[in-house]
C-alpha cells in the first residue's frame, strides 16, 4: 500500500513531505489471474486483488484489514491526526465505492470541535494497491500526522522482531523509515510480510506496543511524523481576470493588482474568439520576464448553429519573474480587435517549466468533458494545475451555458460576454484525478480547453550507508530545498527545489566516538539538479566511522628506537587507508594510540611487524603475519594486538669425516611456544627466536651412531637467543678402535711401552698403549700411529711391523701391535 499524506491548502501547517508516497508492500508472489473486484458483506466492503483481500469496515471504513495470499492478517487505519499526544477521534463516511476503488472521508474531532478533514482514496488496479491521503486543517492548531498499523510481530531491520503484545503501552524504536509485519517471532520464518514504508517521505518516530484508536485498543505500530515538515507549499499568490470585447488594436495589457516577487512563476491564461482565425503572437511584461507558450490548441471553427460562425482558441504562457515589483503584462494577438479574456496568476513554490502540458479542441453532445494527454504528471501537493476553458453558447437564443468545475478545482474567474461566449479559469492540485480536469456544462456547448501543470524541480536523492550501517539524517541546503533533511537509508527521497541551484548535503555533527563522512573524507557533498521536472537520481554513499584505540603489547622484550606500527583499514571509501600510526619510545612493553577512526563494521588490520627494525631483530605479530585488530561496530573500544620481540639466529651444522647420520634437531621458543623444533641442515638458515629464551641442539652423538662408529660434537649445543648469533656445531665422524701392543724382551731385560698418536675432534691426542687392549674414538679419515721403536733397559731396540694406518670403516686395528727385536 502506498500512502501519501499532505496538506493541500496553502495555509496548512501540518504536511507530510509529498516527495515520495509512503507505501505498504506485500512481498509474496501476486496472483495476477485475479482481477480486482469489490464484494460487499454485511459488515465490510471487501476488495479481492492479486495481492490478497482488503476489507473496510462498513461502520468505520477508516479501519481496514489485509489478508495475504498466505492467509496472514494485518490491520491498518491509514492515517490519523494527533493533537498533544492524543489521536483525534474520526467520524468517517464513504464517498465512493467502485469495483476497483474506494474513497473515504474522515472528520477529525477534538471533543465537539472539528479540527480537520482526512481524505483517503484507494486504487486496487495497482499491485499492490495505491492510496492517496490528504489532510486539510480548519483551525490554527498544529498537529502531527500518524500512521497506524496493527500486527503482533514487527521488525525494522529484518533480524530483530518485537512483540507488540508484550508491551502494556507504546515503546519508542526511534527514527525509522519503515516497519515490517510478520506472523511469527522469527523474521526468517515469515513466508510473506506487510511492509509499511515511508522512506520517500520524512523520517518518523516509530512506536510499538498497545495504542487506542476510535475507542478501540490495538497492538501494533504508530509512525509519528513531525509538525510542519513541508517548507514548500505551492500556492497561487494572486490572480486577476480581465477582458476586452472587442479589444482595440492587437494588444491587451492588464497589470497584476499587487507587486510580484522575484522567483515566482507568472502564468498568463488567454481565451479568445473572433470571426477569423486567431492566435496569440507574444506575451511580454515590464519586468523583462521571458514567457514560454506551454499550451496552444488549434483554432476550433464553429461553422453552424444559431450563433455561428466563430473561431475559438486558448493558450497558456509561463515565465519566472526576474525581479520584484509592479508588473504589467502585454498580450499581442495575430488579428486586430479580437474578443479576449485574460487571467494573470502569480504562483509561488514552483518552476516555470511545467511537469506536463496538454490541450484539446473538440465539440461534445451533452457536456464539457476532460481533455486527454500523452503524459501523466506525478502529482503531489506541490503541483499546481491551471486549466482554461473557453465555451461558446450555441443554444437558442444564444445564451451561455452554466459551467461547474470538477472535483478538486476552484473557479478563479468567470467572464461572460453577451450570448457569444463564456470563459472560466479553474485551478486544482494534489490528486491524480484532477488531471485531466473535468467541467460540466448545463447543456450542449462548443469549447476549447488547455491546461498546464507547474511543480518544483524534483531531485531524487538516494544516500546509502556503507556496509549496512544504521541510517543517519543529512541536512540539505539549496534554493528552498524541501524537505531540508534526508534519511541516508538507501531509499530514493524526492527533494523539491525552486531552481537548479546547487543542493548541498551536510553530515550531522561529530559525536565523541562516532562521525559521518562522504567519500574522500568530506562532511559536505553537492549536486546541481536538472533545470525542471524530475531529475536523475543523485546517488552517493555515506560512511559511518567509529573512533577506537589501538594497542600493541610485547609478550617478551621491550621496544627499541625507531619503530612505527601502521594500522590500516577502511576509511571513508579507501580500502587500505592508514587508520593510525604508533611510534613508541624505546624500552616500553606496550603503547596505545588514539584516536583511530575507521569505517563501521570494517576490519582494522594490524601489521605483521612495525617498520624501523634493526638487522636480525624484529617484533612479530602473534598471528605470525597481519591480523585483524578489531571490526568496530561501536566506538570507545581498545583493541590490543600481541607482539614478540625476536632475534634472528643463523643456524646450521657441519659434518667432519662424512657419513650420513640423522640431522640434529634445533629446539627453541617461537611466538611464546616453547619446544618449537627445526631439523638442521648443513646450509645456513635464519631462525627467529623469542628474545631472551633458550635454545638447544640434540642429540649428541647423532642418531645413527653405534658402538663402532659415531658422530659426536664438543661444540656448545645450548644457549640464549642473541641478535645476529650463529649456531653451527661440528659433528665428527669417529670410529672406535681397540689397540694394544705386544713385545718379547730379552732375558732379564725390561721393555718400555709405545705411544699411540691419533686425532679426536680434530685435535692430536696421545695415549700410552698397554698390553691389554683399550678402545679409542678416532676421527674418520685421519691417520693413527704408534711409536716407531721402543727400547729395553739393556739398550736393545724393538720395532713394529706396522707403525701407522688410515682410520676408516675398512681399516680397523683390532689386534695388538707386535714389536720385534732387530727388525
Amino acid at each position: 500500500m502506498s500512502l501519501n499524506q499532505s496538506g493541500s491548502t496553502s495555509n496548512a501547517s501540518v504536511q507530510v513531505a509529498p516527495s515520495s508516497a509512503p507505501k505498504i508492500t506485500q512481498t509474496q508472489d501476486f496472483d495476477f489471474e485475479i482481477s480486482p473486484h469489490e464484494t460487499t458483506t454485511g459488515q465490510s466492503y471487501v476488495y479481492v486483488t492479486p495481492a490478497g483481500n482488503y476489507s473496510f469496515s462498513i461502520s468505520n471504513p477508516l479501519q481496514a484489514s489485509y489478508v495475504s495470499l498466505w492467509g496472514n492478517t494485518t490491520e491498518f487505519s491509514g492515517y490519523a491526526v494527533e493533537e498533544s499526544g492524543s489521536i483525534l477521534t474520526p467520524g468517517t463516511s464513504v464517498t465512493d465505492i467502485t469495483q476497483t476503488g474506494f474513497s473515504v472521508n474522515t472528520t477529525q474531532l477534538s471533543g465537539p470541535s472539528v479540527e480537520g478533514y482526512l481524505y483517503c482514496s484507494y486504487d486496487f488496479v495497482q499491485t499492490p494497491e495505491e492510496t492517496t491521503c490528504n489532510y486539510r486543517e480548519v483551525s490554527s492548531n498544529d498537529f502531527n500526522i500518524v500512521g497506524l498499523v496493527t500486527g503482533n510481530y514487527l521488525t525494522t531491520d529484518g533480524v530483530n522482531a518485537y512483540s507488540a503484545e508484550s508491551q502494556s503501552g507504546l515503546v519508542s524504536l526511534g527514527n525509522a523509515s519503515h516497519v515490517t509485519f510478520g506472523a511469527t517471532p522469527n523474521p526468517a520464518d515469515w513466508h510473506d510480510v506487510l511492509d509499511f514504508v515511508w522512506s520517500g517521505s520524512v523520517s518518523a518516530i516509530l512506536y510499538y506496543g498497545q495504542f487506542s484508536f476510535a475507542s478501540s485498543s490495538y497492538y501494533g505500530a504508530v509512525a509519528e511524523f513531525p509538525q510542519n515538515v513541508a517548507t514548500i507549499d505551492p500556492s497561487i499568490v494572486q490572480d486577476l481576470g480581465t477582458n476586452c470585447t472587442p479589444c482595440g488594436g492587437t494588444t491587451l495589457a492588464p497589470s497584476f493588482s499587487s507587486s510580484v516577487t522575484s522567483g515566482d512563476v507568472l502564468v498568463v491564461a488567454v481565451q479568445y474568439y473572433d470571426g477569423s482565425s486567431i492566435s496569440v503572437s507574444s506575451v511580454t511584461d515590464t519586468l523583462s520576464t521571458t514567457f514560454t507558450q506551454q499550451s496552444s490548441p488549434s483554432d476550433y471553427y464553429i461553422s453552424s448553429g444559431a450563433c455561428s460562425p466563430e473561431y475559438l482558441g486558448t493558450s497558456i504562457w509561463t515565465g519566472t519573474a526576474s525581479s520584484s515589483g509592479s508588473d504589467q503584462v502585454t498580450i499581442t494577438f495575430s488579428v486586430s480587435n479580437p474578443n479576449a479574456f485574460v487571467t494573470l496568476y502569480e504562483v509561488s513554490g514552483v518552476v516555470a517549466t511545467p511537469a506536463a502540458t496538454a490541450s484539446q479542441s473538440t465539440q461534445v453532445s451533452s457536456s464539457v468533458t476532460s481533455y486527454t494527454t500523452s503524459t501523466s504528471p506525478s502529482y503531489s501537493s506541490n503541483n499546481v494545475l491551471i486549466g482554461s476553458i473557453q465555451t461558446f453558447g450555441d443554444q437558442y437564443p444564444c445564451s451561455h451555458p452554466t459551467i461547474s468545475a470538477g472535483s478538486g478545482f476552484t473557479f478563479v474567474s468567470e467572464i461572460i460576454y453577451n450570448y457569444m461566449g463564456t470563459e472560466y479559469e479553474t485551478t486544482g492540485s494534489s490528486s491524480t484525478t484532477n488531471f485531466p480536469f473535468t467541467a460540466s456544462a448545463s447543456y450542449t456547448t462548443d469549447y476549447v480547453e488547455a491546461g498546464v501543470v507547474l511543480s518544483p524541480i524534483i531531485l531524487p536523492v538516494q544516500c546509502t550507508m556503507d556496509n549496512s550501517a544504521s541510517s543517519v539524517t543529512l541536512t540539505l541546503s539549496g534554493d528552498s530545498a524541501s524537505p531540508s533533511t534526508v534519511a541516508c537509508d538507501g531509499s530514493s527521497h524526492n527533494i523539491t527545489l525552486l531552481s537548479a541551484s546547487t543542493l548541498t548535503a551536510t553530515e550531522p555533527s561529530d559525536g565523541s566516538t562516532d562521525r559521518q563522512r562522504f567519500s574522500g573524507g568530506g562532511t559536505t557533498i553537492s549536486e546541481t539538479p536538472c533545470g525542471s521536472g524530475s531529475c536523475t537520481t543523485w546517488s552517493f554513499t555515506n560512511y559511518d566511522e567509529r573512533k577506537n584505540s589501538l594497542k600493541f603489547s610485547l609478550q617478551v622484550g621491550t621496544t627499541t628506537s625507531g619503530l612505527t606500527w601502521t594500522y590500516t583499514g577502511y576509511v571513508d571509501s579507501s580500502t587500505s587507508a592508514t587508520v593510525c600510526t604508533d611510534s613508541p619510545s624505546s624500552g616500553v612493553t606496550s603503547d596505545t594510540q588514539s584516536p583511530c577512526w575507521s569505517d563501521y563494521n570494517r576490519a582494522i588490520t594490524a601489521p605483521a611487524e612495525p617498520s624501523g627494525e634493526a638487522f636480525n631483530e624484529r617484533f612479530r605479530n602473534s598471528a605470525d603475519g597481519t591480523s585483524t585488530a578489531g571490526t568496530p561496530t561501536t566506538g570507545g573500544n581498545t583493541y590490543t594486538v600481541n607482539y614478540y620481540r625476536q632475534e634472528g639466529e643463523t643456524v646450521e651444522y657441519m659434518l667432519d669425516g662424512g657419513g650420513s647420520p640423522t640431522a640434529p634437531t634445533f629446539t627453541y621458543t617461537y611466538l611464546g611456544t616453547s619446544g618449537t623444533t627445526y631439523t638442521m641442515t648443513t646450509s645456513a638458515v635464519t631462525e627467529w627466536l623469542d628474545y631472551g629464551t633458550s635454545w638447544s641442539v640434540s642429540p649428541n652423538p647423532l642418531t645413527g651412531s653405534g658402538t663402532s662408529e659415531r658422530w659426536d660434537s664438543t661444540s656448545s649445543l645450548s644457549g640464549t637467543a642473541a641478535a645476529g648469533g650463529t649456531i653451527n656445531p661440528s659433528f665428527y665422524n669417529q670410529y672406535s678402535e681397540s689397540v694394544a701392543y705386544s713385545v718379547t724382551c730379552d732375558t732379564g731385560a725390561t721393555c718400555g711401552a709405545p705411544t699411540l698418536s691419533y686425532y679426536q675432534f680434530g685435535s692430536t691426542t696421545m695415549a700410552t698403549l698397554s698390553t691389554t687392549a683399550s678402545s679409542y674414538w678416532i676421527d674418520a679419515g685421519s691417520t693413527a700411529s704408534v711409536s716407531t721403536s721402543i727400547t729395553d733397559n739393556l739398550g736393545n731396540s724393538y720395532t713394529p711391523y706396522i707403525s701407522s694406518w688410515l682410520v676408516s670403516a675398512y681399516d680397523v686395528i683390532n689386534s695388538p701391535v707386535d714389536y720385534w727385536c732387530g727388525l
